[in-house]
């Protein structure tokens, strides 16, 4: 995976996989974790019309060949909510690429698990579950097997909660999708205004009235014949996009975007590549000494308006 690093870091090269693999007994053990591969906060915003993915590590993680323990990624249950908190849904996503059905257990299936099975990613947007319109927020709660086949509900890998907000102020927003520095995708809405300027580089030729190309014996002055011709018609479009006020701990985890050579902008399905070219903070201090952030980042489109012959 490619992911994100500072050399200046002093961490190793490898990223510390520690915090996110967690070889469990497979005997219906009791436990907690939050083994996503990401940094964000186990609660997040997102449109209704979102994609959005979670990345976890899954199986025999420390090259332990044994049938008894492992990282076993088996449901991730989706429980949609409305505004006053009653529950509107709930639907079970089983990860069927590491088992042939749910029905088979982590004993039938150890030693068939190889490169293809080891990463698992959940679409969990509320594009993904097509989440009701009643819904104000959903939470994602990842579960290990149970010894008899069924989820386990005491063996929870990870707990999330997505509270769907749409524009603010009547703005569509951005939302940028970068990979981190695990190497899987992170989301982000920058939700305030967008602007975009247009800088446009013309190269022209000039020639006079009278057309001295011509096959007949004669060259008319023709004071409507064009003088100066623009050939070439270049565009550069670069486009600004504000956050919200951020909390210290988001304004830290965007830097990763800003270091990542993977941005793009996520327009529903659709990941748009980017190059961003230039971004500035701003700092609100109130009278209680909490601190905001807002950030801005300007961008332009790797593949941007084709020019003009």
């Amino acid at each position: 995976m490619h992911g994100v690093l500072d050399p200046n870091d002093k961490v190793n090269w490898n990223w510390d996989s520690s915090s996110f693999a967690f070889n469990e007994l497979i005997n219906d053990e009791t436990f907690n974790r939050q083994v996503g591969l990401t940094d964000f906060p186990t609660t997040q915003s997102v449109r209704s019309t979102d994609y959005h993915t979670l990345s976890f590590l899954n199986g025999n993680l420390f090259g332990n060949t044994s049938s008894l323990n492992a990282q076993d990624i088996y449901v991730a249950r989706v429980t949609q909510y409305n505004s006053a908190g009653s529950q509107l849904s709930q639907e079970d996503f089983y990860n069927l690429v590491a088992r042939p059905n749910t029905g088979s257990t982590w004993n039938d299936i150890y030693d068939t698990q190889d490169s293809s099975t080891r990463l698992v990613h959940l679409g969990i947007g509320p594009e993904n579950i097509n989440a009701s319109s009643s819904t104000a927020y959903y939470h994602v709660k990842v579960f290990e097997q149970a010894t008899d086949t069924t989820i386990n509900e005491n063996g929870v890998y990870a707990d999330y909660r997505f509270d769907i907000v749409d524009a603010s102020c009547s703005y569509p927003g951005v939302r940028f999708a970068w990979k981190n520095k695990y190497g899987v995708w992170d989301y982000y809405n920058f939700t305030l205004a967008e602007s975009t300027t247009s800088n446009i580089n013309r190269s022209s030729y000039e020639q006079t009235f009278t057309p001295f190309n011509t096959t007949t014996t004669t060259a008319a002055y023709n004071k409507s014949r064009r003088g100066k011709t623009n050939f070439l018609n270049t565009i550069d479009r670069n486009r600004t996009a504000e956050s919200d006020w951020l909390t210290q701990t988001y304004a830290d985890l965007l830097v990763e975007m800003f270091y990542s050579a993977d941005v793009y902008i996520q327009s529903g399905s659709v990941f748009l590549p980017i190059e961003i070219t230039n971004t500035s903070i701003t700092e609100k201090t109130n009278p209680r000494t909490q601190k905001l952030y807002k950030l801005t980042a300007e961008y332009r489109y790797a593949n941007d308006t084709q020019h003009r012959l």
